[in-house]
């Protein structure tokens, strides 16, 4: 969303559509960190829900929150993002996820491959919570509707 709004009106930093589901958007921001992910960064995505509410007179469907940390480590060595889900509450209660980088690999790879029995697109655009690729949906991973 660079590229569409001028500096010092700054959005997220993509926009997600569901071509099954017309109407459908999430907003997506993504960090990278040579640490662990901070929790003061989910912030960052509800303040840009606020502002998509503001420019669109609604809450966008799903907030995204797509995390690449420790990213100078071997991805196999990570530990699990945020592992306090009590942390995820609030980005919950907003229609948001967080997204690690490693599961968003494993399931473009499954894609392609494949070798993926559930339809991933439509998980991702359901889930809420915490978004692991190798297990089932835990939270609200249902189908999903326009607001």
């Amino acid at each position: 969303m660079d590229t569409v709004f001028p500096q010092g009106q700054r959005r997220e930093d993509l926009r997600v559509r569901d071509p099954d589901e017309p109407g459908w958007e999430a907003i997506v921001e993504i960090k990278g960190y040579t640490r662990g992910a901070q929790v003061n960064h989910l912030a960052r995505i509800r303040r840009w829900a606020s502002r998509y509410a503001t420019d669109h007179g609604r809450a966008p469907d799903a907030l995204w929150h797509v995390v690449n940390h420790f990213r100078t480590t071997d991805p196999s060595a990570r530990p699990v993002v945020l592992p306090d889900d009590d942390a995820l509450v609030d980005l919950v209660a907003e229609g948001g996820v967080l997204i690690d980088t490693r599961d968003l690999f494993t399931a473009a790879r499954d894609v392609q491959a494949g070798t993926v029995a559930a339809d991933v697109r439509k998980l991702l655009c359901g889930a809420r919570g915490r978004w692991n690729h190798s297990e089932p949906p835990v939270a609200d991973a249902g189908s999903h509707s326009p607001s």
